[in-house]
């Protein structure tokens, strides 16, 4: 059956102190179709000033009681004409466990396939009509746990084919579709078969043997290419139809791994073998990455105070004596790599994980092409008058991305980073790298950067002349000074602030958290740049500005005109 996705809106407040909200999701109705489901969990945090981070989270849904699976016995999607199709049948609770089940009744059903061609956008296409014929057989199956109930049925009729398992009483159902009649000789199969290539072990120390278990889909020859970015060695090994073990001795000059490609070809002597003539496996071979990874250990303190120029410590282990190591150190607003899901980087997954393979596959199967291709059409331009709206290119929001730039270790492993933090409330990701001739590694850490009492002010992205825009300020007391704290806003430049601009906040103990926000308005004045600055000045001589920049840009394009007078 066909299955639309639905979209549910979920009525969330806002966050308790700790940073956590919760919300029910109800559904209006169940979703009438007998497949299994996904519900996709997207939420949203909008700070104060609208920027938003968003996260998603994909639960299982089960409408059903209970959910009907079916396993072909035959390794691809179709059977040989007058061969056996056989299946496995299992029920499955919303758990996922066995469960029995009794009165499904399986049906093999003849599916006819009638194109139906016409043109349109000056172009032949067709419309796919799919029609069931009578029931080629059909019975009751009884399931118990832990053992799969058969379906068997040899099918003399070559054609498309689907099977369908249901329960009357509950309307759970399944189906399954397959050819038979299509693979003749081996000569006639477009695609090759899969074969097994697995390895005795995940990861292997160099110089030692790794036991290759090879199993194609039928007895014969098989080609084993060892490959990386260059053909390190080939030689043809035969394969049982059991399988065959391999010894493979592992070279140091193999890097982080190399892949097995094995290639099997069905012998061409024994016309009554039907099915694909070759079978191909790949599996990838790689060394232990332990030896040649430093541990790098970030000895940052849980919060800094911004506005000063702090020492952070990292220490490094593992590496040669006497030969030289470096390291270098990133200090990014994690809520600007929140924004884009920024992962941190990971040198020894880059240099000692698993690579692309290097080479190439081919053979006469890739060169077919596809009925009704074209040529695709690139298409460049058309954005350049864009550009005459960007204004001064004004950032409101500053971004904080400081790098030390590569640092020599002393011979101890340590080293201390020097870090100037501006005038920046938020939590930093610090990401250190560290290297010498053989090893690598990597560290992180998020320590916290805050002012005992937080306030920002939070603009648009930018203005034009005459616009007006409400404007918020946060103030929030984490840990400071008791006493009465006033805070004042002040416009410059291209742009102004509508009096009065000013509100008192009162902390009443350090130790308990509160907070105001207020609402302004800003008005843009002429085209440029605008400064609003946030004056605060609060007990035994506190005193603070925050400056933030806005570019005032033209409602209309910036247009130019050349008149030369005439001779």
């Amino acid at each position: 059956d066909s299955w639309t996705a639905q979209r549910f809106p979920v009525a969330l407040a806002g966050t308790d102190a700790q940073g956590k909200a919760q919300a029910q999701v109800t559904l209006s109705e169940t979703p009438d179709t007998s497949r299994p489901l996904q519900a996709r969990v997207r939420v949203s945090l909008f700070e104060p000033g609208g920027r938003p981070v968003t996260r998603s989270l994909n639960l299982p849904y089960r409408p059903q009681p209970f959910a009907i699976g079916i396993k072909p016995r035959f390794s691809d999607d179709g059977v040989a004409l007058g061969q056996e199709a056989g299946f496995e049948i299992i029920a499955l609770d919303p758990l996922g466990q066995p469960q029995a089940k009794s009165g499904l009744r399986a049906e093999l059903v003849r599916e006819d396939y009638q194109y139906y061609w016409y043109y349109g956008d000056n172009r032949w296409n067709y419309k796919l009509v799919i029609r069931d014929s009578a029931p080629v057989t059909s019975q009751t199956l009884n399931l118990v746990p832990g053992q799969p109930a058969a379906f068997a049925q040899r099918i003399s009729q070559w054609g498309h084919y689907r099977l369908d398992v249901s329960d009357a009483n509950g309307g759970v159902a399944s189906s399954v579709r397959f050819t038979v009649g299509w693979f003749e000789t081996p000569s006639e199969n477009d695609t090759p078969d899969q074969m097994k290539v697995t390895l005795d072990k995940p990861r292997y120390q160099a110089g030692e043997t790794a036991k290759v278990f090879i199993r194609a889909p039928f007895a014969g020859e098989v080609l084993l290419n060892v490959v990386g970015d260059r053909l390190w060695s080939s030689r043809t090994v035969s394969v049982t139809a059991e399988g065959t073990t391999v010894d493979l001795t592992i070279p140091a000059e193999w890097g982080p791994g190399v892949y097995i490609a094995a290639t099997a070809f069905r012998p061409a002597d024994n016309p009554t073998q039907r099915g694909p003539g070759r079978a191909i496996g790949v599996a990838w071979v790689g060394l232990d990455p332990a030896p040649r990874t430093l541990n790098v250990a970030i000895n940052a303190p849980t919060e800094w105070k911004p506005r000063q120029t702090v020492e952070l410590p990292v220490t490094v282990t593992g590496f040669e004596a006497g030969q030289p190591a470096y390291l270098t150190v990133a200090a990014v607003d994690e809520g600007i790599l929140q924004l884009t899901d920024f992962t941190t980087p990971d040198p020894g997954q880059y240099f000692l994980g698993k690579r692309r393979l290097g080479m190439q596959l081919l053979d006469l199967y890739g060169k077919l092409i596809e009925t009704g291709g074209r040529p695709g059409q690139l298409k460049v331009g058309g954005d350049a008058d864009s550009r005459q709206l960007d204004g001064s290119g004004v950032r409101t929001v500053k971004t904080l991305a400081l790098f030390s730039g590569p640092v020599a270790l002393d011979a101890s492993g340590q080293a201390k980073i020097p870090l100037t933090l501006p005038d920046f409330n938020g939590q930093l990701r610090l990401m250190a790298v560290a290297w010498d001739r053989n090893k690598l590694g990597r560290a992180e850490a998020a320590p916290l950067v805050r002012d005992p009492l937080v306030a920002r002010v939070y603009l648009p992205r930018f203005l034009a002349p005459e616009d007006q825009s409400q404007i918020s300020v946060m103030v929030q007391n984490l840990s400071a000074t008791p006493g009465e704290y006033q805070i004042r806003l002040s416009g410059a430049g291209a742009v102004a602030v509508s009096e009065p601009a000013a509100f008192t906040f009162t902390v009443a103990d350090s130790a308990v958290q509160n907070s105001d926000r207020r609402t302004f308005t800003l008005r843009g004045l002429k085209p440029g740049v605008g400064q609003v600055r946030l004056h605060l000045n609060g007990p035994n001589g506190f005193q603070l500005v925050r400056k933030s920049e806005i570019g005032v840009r033209p409602a209309q394009t910036i247009a130019s005109a050349q008149h030369r007078p005439p001779p």
